[in-house]
C-alpha cells in the first residue's frame, strides 16, 4: 500500500513535499517523493502531514479511568487516595478497560509506543490487543527493608508469568516504584534481578518536594509516615543527596538543559496535575498528523 500526503516527515531527513510511505507485509519499505515511489495500491491522505508515531515515555494506562478524580491534592494525599481508590473500586476487568481506553486515546493523538508503569500487570494485555508497541514496567513496592525478600518473591513470580505474554511489539521491564515506597535494600535487589534477566528498569524519582525531603533530609511527610510504621531511614550522606536526579522537582530552565539531565531521565510536569500546554501541543499535532497506521521495525 502506498500512503500519499502533502508532507511526509521522515524525522531523520528533511520533510518531503508530496511524499509517499510504502508498506508491504507490515513493514515500511519506502519513504520519499511520490514521483519515485514503487508501484502499488494507493491511499491518498490529501492535505495532511504523515510522520512516525509519537512515543509516550511514561504512562499509567490502568489508571486512565481515574482522570479528574485526584486533582487539587497534596502529593502525599494524592498517593493515598489513588492507592485506596484503585484497591477498593477497580477490579481487574475495570483496569483492563481503563488501559484499553487510554491506548485508544493515545492512538487518536498519534501515540503508537508506550513506556507504561503498571501495578496490576494488565497493561501488557491491553497493548497486545490494540497492536501498539510498548514496554510495561512491573511495579514493586516495599519501604520496610525487612519485607524486601517477600516483595522480591512476589515480583519474581509475577515476572515469570508475564514473560510468557511478551511479543515482538510488547515487552517487559521492572519498576521499583519510588524512594518513598521502596527501601534501599529492595532497590538493590530489584536492580540486580532486572540485570540478571536483561530487563529494562524504570522508577519514579524527583516528583515532589515531599520526596526530596525524605531522600535528601530524612524529613517531611513521607519520613513521618515511615517513623509511625517503625521503619528506620538510611543514613543521609552527601553522596546520597548528590545521586538524586531531579527530573520533575526542578526549575524549568534546568529540566531543559541536556548537560543537566542524566541519560534515560525524562523531564516531566508535576505528577498527576493538568498540563494545558502539553495538551494543546498534542491536540495540534493530532489535528494534522496521521500516525500509527503502519509502523516499521524498531529503530
Amino acid at each position: 500500500m502506498r500512503y500519499h500526503a502533502r508532507w511526509v516527515l521522515p524525522i531523520t531527513q528533511p520533510p518531503v513535499e508530496n511524499g509517499t510511505v510504502v508498506e508491504r507485509d507490515g513493514l515500511i519499505t519506502y519513504v520519499g517523493p511520490r514521483s519515485s515511489a514503487p508501484p502499488g495500491d494507493d491511499y491518498d491522505l490529501g492535505d495532511a502531514i504523515l510522520l512516525p508515531g509519537l512515543v509516550n515515555t511514561h504512562t499509567h494506562l490502568e489508571l486512565t479511568a481515574m482522570r479528574g478524580f485526584l486533582e487539587d491534592c497534596r502529593f502525599t494525599a494524592w498517593i493515598d487516595k489513588l492507592r485506596q481508590s484503585r484497591n477498593e473500586v477497580l477490579n481487574e476487568e475495570m483496569l483492563l478497560d481503563s488501559a484499553r481506553f487510554g491506548i485508544v486515546e493515545g492512538l487518536e493523538a498519534g501515540i503508537t509506543t508506550y513506556a507504561d508503569t503498571c501495578s496490576s500487570g494488565i497493561v501488557m494485555r491491553a497493548m497486545s490487543e490494540l497492536g501498539v508497541r510498548g514496554i510495561m514496567y512491573q511495579e514493586v513496592f516495599g519501604p520496610d527493608p525487612s519485607q524486601a525478600d517477600v516483595a522480591m518473591r512476589e515480583l519474581e513470580d509475577r515476572i515469570a508469568k508475564l514473560q510468557t505474554e511478551q511479543t515482538d511489539l510488547v515487552t517487559l521491564g521492572v519498576s521499583p516504584h519510588a524512594p518513598y515506597t521502596v527501601s534501599d535494600r529492595l532497590y538493590q535487589a530489584a536492580a540486580k534481578f532486572a540485570n540478571s534477566r536483561r530487563l529494562p528498569l524504570a522508577m519514579h524519582i524527583a516528583e515532589s518536594e515531599a520526596e526530596y525531603d525524605i531522600v535528601a533530609k530524612g524529613a517531611g511527610d513521607f519520613a513521618e509516615r515511615w517513623q509511625r510504621r517503625g521503619i528506620d531511614f538510611p543514613e543521609i550522606t552527601e553522596d546520597r543527596v548528590q545521586r538524586v536526579p531531579q527530573a520533575v522537582h526542578v526549575q524549568p530552565v534546568e529540566a531543559d538543559a541536556p548537560a543537566f539531565r542524566p541519560p534515560g531521565t525524562q523531564p516531566a510536569p508535576a505528577s498527576g496535575l493538568p498540563v494545558p500546554v502539553a495538551a494543546e501541543l498534542i491536540s495540534a499535532l493530532a489535528a494534522v498528523a496521521l500516525a500509527g497506521t503502519v509502523t516499521g521495525p524498531p529503530p
